[in-house]
């Protein structure tokens, strides 16, 4: 009796040492259970957080007064959303009409946030100007009541440093995710590869951009000219990806790669080759392809050539 007493004490304390392990994982594994913080990992950088969460890099960087140099290190506390956004927020304003606003996270529903906050999903389709698809997406700033319907819901400020370039991005980054963004100044595209299309941009099935296919080893090529500012495997469901910076509002990305031409920071021309097609956390042999316009991403049919 004595000995089995023993043995299911050793069997329970092997149990809490388990329970222990695992708690300290989850601590450590970037987003919280609160989803506003991200712990950073040895090779993230400021814009592949801001690419794996859906946010703006300029926010990401204007939120944790890194928007200057953009420098993290490992085991840094970032604010991942909006100060305030967990939460509808309430505003007032000059005539004293209260104006509430809800910034959308990731994994929200429209049904959920109107339950949630009370009102009815086809009152905050009208609100907001969702029309018909009602589509919704991380950062987006919802209106909540009446009192300011019709004016444009931008998605949180920006740091932009004249109010009229706030409003020409607040405007953009609301139709972004179901519009082509315009083009900005010199800025011109050619395809990354030139496989078969395996599957196109479309947001209701959650795809962000495209899958063009092909066999391992075809070359990759940078869409247009950028720096690298992201190559690694740390972004689940994308493999080994690179991210480049276009300019201060567009980035792409491509995932899956086999292998990597060029190093982290270098300048990369369009149409140069920076990579070779891979199946790295995929089921097939593809390039997935991305474009992001401030942190929203576009159909990448609305920049590239007609093949």
């Amino acid at each position: 009796m004595l000995r089995a007493i023993g043995r299911f004490k050793r069997r329970l304390g092997r149990q809490a040492l388990v329970a222990v392990a695992l708690l300290q994982l989850a601590a450590c594994s970037g987003i919280n259970d609160y989803g506003e913080y991200y712990i950073v990992q040895p090779g993230d950088t400021v814009y592949s957080i801001a690419w794996s969460v859906g946010v703006d890099y300029h926010d990401l960087g204007r939120w944790n007064g890194i928007s200057s140099t953009f420098t993290i290190h490992p085991g840094q506390k970032l604010r991942i959303r909006a100060p305030g956004s967990g939460t509808a927020d309430r505003n007032d304003n000059s005539s004293g009409q209260g104006k509430r606003y809800y910034v959308v996270r990731r994994g929200d529903t429209l049904y959920g946030i109107a339950r949630n906050n009370k009102v009815s999903v086809n009152d905050l389709v009208a609100w907001n100007g969702l029309g018909s698809k009602r589509n919704i997406y991380p950062g987006q700033k919802l209106l909540l009541n009446e009192a300011e319907a019709g004016s444009s819901t931008a998605s949180p400020d920006t740091t932009s440093t004249n109010s009229g370039a706030r409003s020409s991005r607040a405007k953009v980054a609301k139709a972004a995710p179901n519009t082509a963004a315009p083009k900005q100044g010199s800025l011109s595209w050619v395809w990354p590869a030139d496989g078969k299309i395996l599957a196109g941009y479309d947001q209701r099935s959650g795809n962000k951009g495209m899958d063009i296919g092909g066999a391992k080893g075809n070359t990759v090529r940078a869409a247009a000219g950028g720096t690298i500012v992201y190559q690694g495997s740390g972004l689940r469901g994308y493999g080994r990806l690179i991210i480049v910076k276009h300019n201060n509002d567009f980035l792409s990305a491509y995932a899956h790669c086999d292998s990597f031409n060029l190093k982290e920071g270098m300048r990369v021309k369009r149409g140069q080759a920076i990579a070779t097609m891979g199946s790295t956390g995929a089921k097939r042999v593809q390039l997935h392809f991305e474009i992001r316009y401030r942190g929203n991403p576009v159909n990448p049919v609305g920049y590239l050539p007609r093949r």
